[in-house]
This record gives structure tokens, sequence and C-alpha cells, in this order.
């Protein structure tokens, strides 16, 4: 797969605590927030505890004055929360359970519990899209949860909390635990496409970590900059449906090709569905956003794994250059590895070597390989300037050029090394290391493999995942 690197630019207690000491049970609700029941006590002489919430159902037991009891949810019977004869709560008491009306109840103690909230959320007078809608929350909002709600009818669950000191319903599902995962995912600003995915995900692998890349950049911003002329392109085997037919890159009936003569400027379509990091949430690409730094987990085995049945082999390239190259310099050798493979994992001139001025020469990782007739001979007079005249000092060249230029330039990602996002609106689309708009993706699938083989999956792994303001609902690749 083609790339060219252009060195040159290279969350108060509601009444008075007037209570006996009580049961607190507690409930959990399933993508939301555990949320404990609260207690009170009977206000009348003589209460009847029911079946249902209503005055026509059975008499479960009769409750005296002052007596204790649990208050497990509110159950509202009608969408008009002004009367109080709609609101019942669900009470436990001497080991039964039953329905009371509200105002029956007083001295209510809350057990309450601090939420998020996921997303934008109308907060209403009751718990029911039919209940008056006073206003709506943020997404990432702290709220405190007093208790559980519903309507009758339905098995939506409702959380009562307050705004501005008022009661006020709000639905369960928009709400998450402040201390849960994706509490930590809201408040580092990950948008709610990216969270069901990386909630997913976490699942499967509780020791990665996602850490958001805030780019302040717009979706739109990127995409523009990206689809200029020559910046991304796509091999000639793709679909022409994936080339751009723009007058900069069709003309005459002829798509025009920007780099040899077998690759072309790639569709606004297929730059916008690779540059979308919610495409590639997934077991099999999250590693273009993994963190290229060296960690002691990646393993000389794995990088053999990568290299393996390769040009680079046949040639003479051994795990144990980028697996000591990596080390060195402080970066991945899986991605030396994989990045290597990538470039020249069929071998060419790069692998075999060229004699330069009186030297063999080799370039593994075609660095300086510019656009033009011959662009990898262009990489290897680049890579005689440099001295990399042994495959080992190939290697190792490459490797402190790219831990430079790259790992320690806010580019420390695959991904960012193929869309440049992390040093502001100017550098977009300038100081990438490859033109050919699927090279992370295809990477990605390389660390992936090895990793799995190796059983490397289980360690703490580091994912920096971008994040634009402005983006679609969706991107997809044209048929």
């Amino acid at each position: 797969m083609k790339r060219v690197l252009l060195v040159r630019k290279l969350g108060f207690i509601f009444t008075a605590a007037v209570l006996l000491t009580v049961f607190s049970a507690v409930y959990s609700d399933a993508a939301s927030v555990t949320v404990k029941s609260a207690a009170g006590s009977i206000n009348a002489k003589q209460v009847n505890v029911r079946s249902d919430a209503s005055t026509k159902s059975s008499v479960v037991m009769k409750l005296k004055d002052n007596t204790p009891v649990t208050i497990l949810s509110e159950l509202f019977t009608s969408p008009d929360g002004k009367r109080a004869d709609v609101c019942w709560y669900r009470i436990k008491a001497k080991g039964k359970t039953g329905y009371v009306r509200a105002s029956r109840v007083d001295g209510i103690r809350y057990f309450t519990v601090q939420g998020l909230t996921r997303t934008r959320v109308n907060y209403r007078s009751g718990p029911s899209i039919s209940c008056h809608r006073y206003g709506a929350l943020s997404s990432g909002k702290n709220v405190t949860v007093y208790m559980k709600a519903k309507m009758r009818g339905s098995s939506s669950v409702w959380y009562q909390i307050r705004v501005r000191g008022r009661i006020r319903y709000v639905i369960a599902t928009r709400v998450t635990g402040r201390n849960s995962f994706e509490a930590g995912l809201i408040r580092q600003g990950f948008p709610e496409s990216y969270r069901k995915k990386l909630i997913k995900l976490h699942k499967k692998h509780p020791n990665w970590v996602f850490k958001a890349d805030k780019t302040n950049l717009s979706f739109n911003t990127v995409l523009t900059r990206e689809t200029r002329d020559g910046v991304s392109l796509v091999y000639k085997s793709y679909p022409k449906s994936y080339r751009d037919r723009s007058s900069k890159s069709y003309r005459n009936g002829r798509y025009i090709a920007k780099d040899g003569s077998s690759w072309y400027n790639a569709s606004k379509k297929v730059v916008a569905y690779y540059i979308d990091p919610r495409n590639f949430l997934n077991e099999d690409r999250i590693y273009m956003f993994e963190s290229l730094s060296y960690h002691s987990y990646q393993s000389k085995s794995a990088v053999r794994n990568v290299i393996s049945g390769t040009a680079l082999i046949r040639y003479g390239f051994t795990a144990n250059m980028f697996y000591n190259a990596g080390k060195k310099y402080k970066i991945s050798p899986i991605f030396l590895a994989s990045r290597a493979r990538q470039e020249n994992g069929s071998g060419s001139i790069a692998l075999r070597g060229y004699t330069i001025l009186g030297k063999k020469t080799y370039n593994p990782f075609n660095i300086g390989a510019f656009s033009g007739s011959n662009p990898v001979l262009n990489g290897l007079r680049y890579a005689r300037l440099k001295g990399w005249t042994t495959k080992t000092r190939s290697v190792n060249g490459a490797a402190k050029y790219l831990a430079g230029q790259y790992v320690t330039n806010r580019q420390n990602t695959m991904y960012l090394q193929r869309f440049n996002v992390r040093n502001g609106k100017l550098r977009v689309a300038t100081h990438q290391y490859m033109t050919n708009t699927m090279a992370a993706y295809s990477e990605a699938y390389m660390t992936k493999t090895a990793y799995m083989k190796y059983h490397l999956t289980g360690k703490a792994i580091v994912f920096h995942i971008p994040v634009y303001s402005g983006m679609p609902s969706r991107t997809k690749l044209p048929k």
C-alpha cells in the first residue's frame, strides 16, 4: 500500500429527618444508576395499604400513625401532577409491600445517589412524556436522584430529581452513575455515538484506557482540508466509485492519477468514512488509535508475527531489528514492523538494497518517498543521505525519525500520522506520513492479529481517539 512522507514540511435532605431506624433496600436499573429506597412514616390515624394504586384495590394491611415505612418508588396514575390523588408510593412495611397515596407519608428521608446526564434530556412534571416539560438539561450535567418513578401502564423508569429546588422527572435511560465507566467517558467529552461502542469494548477489555483527543476542529474543516488535491489517495484496485470526480481529478472521461499511474484522489465520501473515528471503534481496527510509545508487553514474538511470510524476512530484516530499535527509541516495535510491512511487505528495491554513491542503501519504511515517477527511488536517495547503508541502520534511522517527528509531535497514533488533527487547523493535512487514505485501517489489523496471537489484548493499552464538533450522524462508503 502506497504512502508518501513529506520530509520538507515535514451534585439536600428534603424535609426534617423524623425517622426511626428503617430498612433501606437498593434497586438497580440496567443502563442507568443504582437507586436506593427512601424512608418515611405514616401521617394519618390509620392508612390502608393496597395491592394496587387505587382505592378500589384490595387492602394488604393497615398501618397506624408514625409507622416507619420504606418507600420503594413512586407511581403516577395520571399525567396531572398537580392532583395529590394521582401520586402513590409503593412501600414496604412489616415484611409486606403495597401502595399508599403519597400524601399519607411524611418525614421523608432520601438516600440520594449522584448521576450524570448521558445526553441532553428534558425534565418534566411527572414520569411521562405526556407530563409538562419545563426545560432540558445538557449532556454531562450532574444530577441528584431521589427515587424511581413510573406512570401507570408504562414500563419506563424515570428518576425524581430537583431542578432549582423543584421536583422534576427525567427518563432513567438518560442518566448514568457518576462513578461508572461511562461517566468517565462523558467527563472527557466523548459524544454518545462514541460511548456506545467504547462501553462494548470495555466489557470485553476492562483494562483498556480510552482518552478523548479534543481536536477543537469541526468535522467539515478536517474533511475539506483532507480532500485537497493529492492529499488523500486510493489505489487503482478499489471501485471507481471511491475516486473523486471533481475537475481536479476527472477530465475528459478519465480519472487523473496523482502518484505514479496507480493512485487517485479519494472521493469526499471515502475520506469522510476514514476520518470518522466511530467507524473503527471495534476489536479489529481500534489499534489505529493505540499510543505508539514503547511498552514492555510488546514482545519480540509479536513483532516476528507481524513480519512473518513477508518480503522483509526474505531480504534479511529480522524481528530483532525492529524490537531493538523500538526499545532504543521508545517507540512501539510492533508499530514499526506493521509500518514496514504496510510499505514494503511484498518486496521492492527498498528491501533488496540499491547502490547509491557506491553504497548499498535500504529504506523499508519509504521515508522520503516523494510523489513522482519513481517515489521509492526518491526515498532511497533520502536514505543514502542519512547513511542507511545497512538493514539495521535503516530500521534504527526510521525508528529515530518516526519517534522524533511524529510520536513526540502529537502524532502518536497511526490515525494521527495519517490525519494530522492535533496540531491546529492550519496543520491539518500537512506533515502526514502517508497519502493512502486506508493506511491506518490496514496497519491496525496487523497489530490486532499479533496482539491476539500472543495474548496481549488483556494489557492496559492506551487509545487516543479524536473528537470533532459538528459530526454527521454517520458516514459510510460508496457502493
